[in-house]
């Protein structure tokens, strides 16, 4: 067999995901025959996706040219970290994949694809067909654990937001509440019949009496501020999760590879420019059409196989 090749533009940082996912399916079809040619940056201002620390997509604007100094490369980078959700993998990433000081998008793709990955930068003499490969879909192990905790499909995830929060609506068991308001009955039942008692045997008591309900009825009170403040939480910390799974998942509703930059994705999913070429072993088996989910960090693939 030929050399086999694909095109991708020339961009900073490796482009969206989508980039990456092609060149792992050119890998599994071609092995060391693989050779990417970069074509014309797009004419459009660069730019990275990213998510912020919310759930929430927002691009970060990269300079069309290079950078003109190291000041104005760790700027943007100290804007896109108040922005991003924290992590060590984050700043480590953005600083190794953001081109250097002077660096075009046609050198920082060549030296991201060819020295820090080892594909081949040149003519093929075949090209691949990018829309005929399965579509991946990334996941890290906390984005795993959060598809158990929350008691969710995962194929739901891959609906966007919207339907992951419809399909999760599961309204919170609130037993508790009841429960304190039945107290808060009863208890109102026992003090009248108690200070009927006192007043009848133990007159001297009247004052402890009067201590006993002030302090019952507080502590009544101060448990249903709380039990009401522990429910609001539950319900923003759980939205806030799902949108953070949706959003990694299918970012303002696109694909995912389509919705982030590599950037991001190298940091979220724990994605290792040293496991590289192993990455496509997670196509065997798979139909063009296929929807796949990978764990990039166990290499365990997803039971799960969506027609697109």
């Amino acid at each position: 067999m030929g050399t086999l090749g694909l095109k991708l533009p020339a961009s900073y940082g490796g482009g969206n995901l989508r980039q990456f996912n092609q060149v792992l399916w050119l890998l599994h079809n071609a092995g060391t025959d693989a050779r990417i040619q970069l074509t014309q940056p797009d004419e459009s201002e660069p730019k990275l996706n990213l998510l912020d620390a919310n759930g929430h997509v927002f691009e970060l604007p990269l300079p069309k040219t290079a950078f003109s100094s190291e000041k104005a490369r760790n700027g943007l980078i100290q804007v896109a970290l108040n922005r991003m959700a924290s992590g060590s993998d984050v700043e480590t990433t953005l600083r190794q994949m953001l081109p250097k000081v002077g660096q075009t998008q046609y050198q920082a793709a060549t030296e991201w694809w060819q020295e820090r990955l080892g594909v081949c930068i040149g003519k093929a003499k075949e090209w691949l067909d990018p829309e005929k490969m399965p579509q991946v879909v990334w996941i890290s192990n906390r984005l795993q654990r959060s598809v158990t905790e929350l008691g969710i499909d995962l194929a739901d995830a891959l609906q966007g937001e919207a339907d992951l929060v419809a399909r999760s609506a599961q309204p919170a068991a609130r037993q508790i509440p009841n429960i304190t308001c039945e107290m808060g009955a009863e208890f109102k039942i026992a003090l009248a019949k108690l200070r009927v008692q006192i007043e009848q045997e133990a007159p001297s008591l009247y004052g402890h009496f009067t201590r006993l309900k002030r302090a019952g009825n507080r502590a009544l009170m101060d448990f249903q501020k709380s039990t009401d403040r522990y429910y609001r939480n539950h319900k923003g910390i759980r939205e806030n999760r799902l949108r953070l799974l949706a959003q990694a998942l299918r970012p303002n509703g696109k694909a995912q590879q389509d919705g982030i930059s590599l950037i991001y994705a190298m940091a979220l999913f724990h994605l290792s420019p040293q496991r590289f070429v192993k990455h496509n072993v997670l196509f065997h088996g798979t139909g063009p059409q296929d929807v796949i989910i990978v764990n990039s960090e166990t290499g365990i693939r997803s039971p799960i196989s969506l027609s697109c």
